[in-house]
């Protein structure tokens, strides 16, 4: 009986044996697949950050190319706009000298009461100005171009008559006409006072800064005579 059951338990015992070794050895079998696959996989994801850092180095290189040019470009371009700038302002300069050489003919007249000049201003201008300095200097009325007032809005009747601008046909005739004014002064009509601004501007845009200073004093409540002319320097 003893005999027996010694039997039994050594079979079981080399059945269990068995069974251990053959299932270490399916797991052995499957775990070498398994490790053969690791390597390649890791090749081809080495392949793939290749590829990609490859890519993206030559677009930085195309990049830097394109840099290169646009500073050489931009570099240009500051040069061209320097040279502009330049003679931007020999321009300016020169269409400043040529408007007041243009003007230099132009008396400016204040003080003129509106609508007294009718519907002819260049015939009332010439003989406001023979009578003003009178037919001794003038036995003819001296030659009047044009004339015409300055273009501002008047909002009330009672504001200061805009002023008056004529071309004088000649210049030694203009330069005699100021000097009379200056020696008849002072001077009125029809209770206004006329004066002949002797100041000189340095051009149109002088002239506007001065007009938007009057202007902005004006909405203040204060009043400015308006003495600035249209006579040129160096005449």
């Amino acid at each position: 009986m003893g005999k027996l059951l010694r039997s039994k338990v050594n079979l079981q015992t080399t059945n269990l044996m068995r069974v251990t070794q053959g299932t270490r050895m399916g797991a052995s079998q499957n775990e070498e697949p398994a490790a053969n696959h690791a390597p390649l996989m890791e090749e081809r994801i080495i392949s793939k950050l290749s590829t990609t850092i490859d890519r993206h180095d030559q677009t930085i290189q195309g990049l830097e190319v394109a840099l290169k040019g646009m500073e050489t470009r931009l570099q240009a371009v500051e040069s061209t706009c320097t040279a502009l700038s330049g003679e931007n302002e020999s321009l300016k300069f020169k269409v400043d000298n040529l408007e007041n050489r243009s003007r230099r003919n132009n008396i400016r007249i204040t003080g003129v009461p509106e609508k007294v000049e009718g519907p002819q201003p260049t015939a009332f201008m010439e003989l406001f100005l023979a009578e003003t300095c009178g037919a001794e200097a003038f036995p003819s009325p001296p030659a009047v171009d044009r004339a015409h007032r300055v273009a501002t809005a008047r909002k009330t009747q009672s504001d200061t008559p805009r002023p008056f601008i004529a071309r004088i046909h000649n210049f030694q005739t203009k330069e005699r006409i100021l000097k009379l004014a200056r020696e008849a002064s002072p001077l009125s009509l029809r209770g206004g006072n006329i004066h002949f601004p002797g100041l000189q501007c340095g051009g149109i845009k002088e002239e506007s800064h001065i007009r938007r200073g009057q202007i902005g004093a004006e909405k203040c409540g204060a009043r400015i005579q308006d003495v600035f002319s249209c006579q040129t320097p160096g005449h």
